[in-house]
């Protein structure tokens, strides 16, 4: 109940998300749409923070970055969001959450450009800060031959991990995801053929959960 609207600057792109801070006093819009001044679509897609009711919206410009960028993950101290760039090297990037400045490329994609088809994901920081959770896309040899695996690293960009093989979790680069659990021991998501299972960090103890009717 006590559904009401929030208004926004920028509307959110069609398939960006809504992600609370840690503290609940902020939200931020992975990526917004916007019209240029003629009116024609679009301007580069940037993420927005705003509070819960709609005021203090803050466009996070980053003429920096490349058009396409999804911001999505906060760190627990709130200081910094990580963002997924396209581009000619996409990768993932920490940057300050008050202006967008600041970027530190953390992750660099092995499988060529956005245009191709390479894309990551930030989708979660580990409740102790110390890790990051990502979505690593590899393009094959057409839109439908895409692959997805999950990946853990320290937040200062060291340490790479892979914790699924790719091709095991839902693939789609629009709807895939994954989540840490608040204890920080286990991550959730979604298999290829839409089931949820468990892994731990390190990619062990990959379970399965099976949905009673």
């Amino acid at each position: 109940g006590g559904a009401r609207s929030v208004p926004t600057n920028a509307p959110p792109e069609l398939f960006s998300f809504p992600v609370w801070s840690p503290d609940g006093t902020k939200i931020l819009i992975s990526h917004t749409f916007r019209l240029d001044a003629a009116g024609e679509c679009c301007l580069p897609f940037r993420p927005a923070v705003m509070n819960p009711d709609g005021t203090g919206f803050t466009l996070l410009r980053m003429r920096y970055a490349p058009f396409d960028a999804d911001c999505s993950a906060w760190t627990p101290d709130q200081t910094r969001i990580l963002c997924g760039f396209g581009g000619d090297e996409p990768g993932i990037f920490s940057v300050n959450a008050s202006n967008g400045g600041d970027p530190i490329r953390l992750t660099t994609s092995p499988y060529g450009t956005n245009d191709q088809g390479a894309k990551e994901l930030p989708t979660g920081v580990s409740p102790d800060g110390r890790r990051f959770l990502f979505i690593r896309f590899k393009p094959g040899a057409s839109e439908h031959a895409l692959q997805s695996a999950l990946f853990v690293e320290r937040i200062d960009g060291s340490g790479l991990h892979q914790i699924t093989p790719f091709g095991f979790i839902f693939p789609h680069d629009d709807q895939a995801w994954a989540s840490w659990s608040p204890d920080g021991r286990t991550i959730i998501s979604t298999t290829a053929r839409g089931t949820l299972f468990t892994v731990a960090p390190d990619g062990s103890n990959l379970t399965i959960i099976h949905l009673g009717s």
